[in-house]
């Protein structure tokens, strides 16, 4: 990857329903805001995968997800992990990539939780990326 080139310089990791269409149609209607400013303020992204994937499966998406977060981190990328909600599978998730993060001593990972999914947590999860977006940083690890 070259560490300069024509793209926002800002990633973010999310939760599959979050950047599947039809999965954001029948979800909270709050998903949508935080996809259109993801698109808006110009992020990258990279999906981690359904809690409803198989446990291997499971892993080994969340190590190749994390494969890229690492590269992007490490070539001065500003990285956010949109944390998925409380439910038990997105737990499992956040408890996998946590552990793979860990593992790869990644520094820089900005956190925005969803949890609690309300219509007020949306509107501050926007709020939060807004900023992100408009700041430049080099390692914060900040936790909104």
């Amino acid at each position: 990857m070259s560490a300069r080139d024509a793209r926002s310089g800002r990633i973010a990791l999310v939760p599959d329903r979050l950047v599947n269409a039809h999965l954001v149609a029948e979800a909270e209607p709050g998903f949508a805001l935080v996809a259109d400013t993801l698109l808006a303020y110009g992020f990258g992204w990279i999906a981690v995968p359904p809690p409803e994937l198989a446990p291997a499966a499971m892993a080994i998406a969340i190590e190749l997800a994390i494969d890229q977060v690492y590269d992007y981190a490490t070539n001065g990328y500003g990285v956010v992990w949109i944390r998925p909600s409380t439910a038990p599978g997105d737990r499992l998730i956040a408890q996998q990539v946590e552990a793979e993060c860990t593992r790869r001593a990644l520094r820089g990972l900005e956190i925005v939780d969803l949890a609690p999914e309300s219509a007020e947590r949306f509107v501050e999860v926007a709020v939060a990326l807004r900023a992100f977006a408009s700041v430049e940083r080099e390692g914060a690890e900040n936790v909104v």
